[in-house]
């Protein structure tokens, strides 16, 4: 077993020091664009993915509130290493410290009409930012959904102020 990792803020130690500003995370996107194979580069992606799980508490409660009358499902996810990779190539101009699906939810609704209430809702929410609609613009293979961002503060233990986070939230119906 390995020795406890000191802890600051809910996060490792290590994990600090690559928090300090969005330019650093960044940074950190594109160096691990170049060289996904790069251990440390790997954990410093990994810090920021902790981080912004620890900072979505209450985004998530008010995410809850406004899809709580729907009667589908509910699930989250957070994005695996391999796929941000993957994104960080497809999109050349993809910044880590915008990816606002690298922790994400999905609400299948049992309609349409309950999918276009639930994204009504989202939408009047304070942290609203953008709506991606794929439901009236499908993306090539047949891909409908509507993804709804918002975006948040998060405070940060080794940065001068809260750092700008976007959290994604998909609606979609089974079908």
């Amino acid at each position: 077993r390995g020795a406890a990792r000191s802890m600051v803020g809910g996060l490792p130690t290590d994990c600090v020091h690559w928090l300090t500003s969005l330019g650093v995370v960044d940074r950190i996107g594109e160096e691990y664009r170049s060289d996904s194979t790069n251990y440390s580069l790997l954990r410093r992606v990994q810090c920021y993915r902790l981080f912004r799980v620890l900072g979505i508490d209450d985004f998530l409660e008010a995410a809850m509130r406004a899809i709580s009358p729907c009667s589908g499902v509910v699930g989250a996810r957070l994005k695996r290493l391999p796929t941000i990779v993957r994104k960080l190539d497809r999109q050349p101009d993809m910044k880590l410290s915008r990816m606002a699906d690298l922790i994400g939810l999905r609400v299948v609704c049992q309609s349409v009409d309950e999918a276009n209430a639930v994204v009504s809702r989202l939408e009047a929410s304070p942290w609203f930012l953008r709506k991606l609609d794929y439901c009236d613009s499908p993306r090539d293979t047949g891909y409908r959904s509507r993804h709804v961002i918002f975006r948040s503060h998060q405070p940060a233990p080794a940065s001068a102020g809260p750092l700008r986070v976007d959290f994604e939230i998909q609606v979609r119906t089974y079908y």
